[in-house]
C-alpha cells in the first residue's frame, strides 16, 4: 500500500478542505494517507489578528519527513499569481544546499537573461505606434 502525504497551506480553511478531499480520494484508491500543513511564517498572535484559521487538525510537517512517503500531493494557494510565502519557504528548505560555484553561475545566468530581456523589449515597437491620432 503506497504512503501518500497531502501537504497544504491554508490561511482561512479553503485549501484545508481541498486537502482533506484529496486525501479521501487517495484513500479510496487504496493509499495510506497522512495530511499535514506547512509551518506558518508568522506568530500565532499575528495570524489570529489577521483572521487566519490557526486551529487546524493537521500537524505541522518537517522537510526531513518528505522522504518517508511514496507520493506527495500539494495544496498550494496563490497570492497575486505566486505561491504563498509559507509554502515557498517550505519548498526552499527541502532543496539541498548549493555550492558557491553553483550560486555564482545562477547569478550570472540571471544577469544575462535580464540584459537580453531589456534589450529585446527596447527594440520592440507597439503596433499602435504607427497609428495616427485624430
Amino acid at each position: 500500500m503506497p504512503k501518500v502525504l497531502v501537504l497544504y497551506q491554508s490561511s482561512h480553511g479553503h485549501m484545508e478542505q481541498m486537502a482533506h478531499a484529496a486525501a479521501e480520494g487517495a484513500r479510496a484508491g487504496g493509499a495510506q494517507v497522512v495530511v499535514k500543513r506547512v509551518p506558518e511564517l508568522m506568530s500565532e498572535a499575528d495570524a489570529r489578528k489577521q483572521g487566519m484559521k490557526w486551529d487546524q487538525p493537521a500537524p505541522w510537517a518537517q522537510p526531513s519527513e518528505l522522504t518517508d512517503y511514496d507520493a506527495v500531493i500539494l495544496g498550494i494557494p496563490t497570492r497575486y499569481g505566486r505561491m504563498v510565502g509559507p509554502m515557498a519557504s517550505a519548498a526552499r528548505r527541502t532543496a539541498p544546499p548549493r555550492s558557491a560555484a553553483a550560486r555564482a553561475s545562477a547569478s550570472r545566468a540571471k544577469r544575462t537573461l535580464r540584459v537580453r530581456v531589456t534589450r529585446a523589449s527596447a527594440w520592440q515597437r507597439s503596433p499602435l505606434d504607427s497609428v495616427d491620432e485624430h
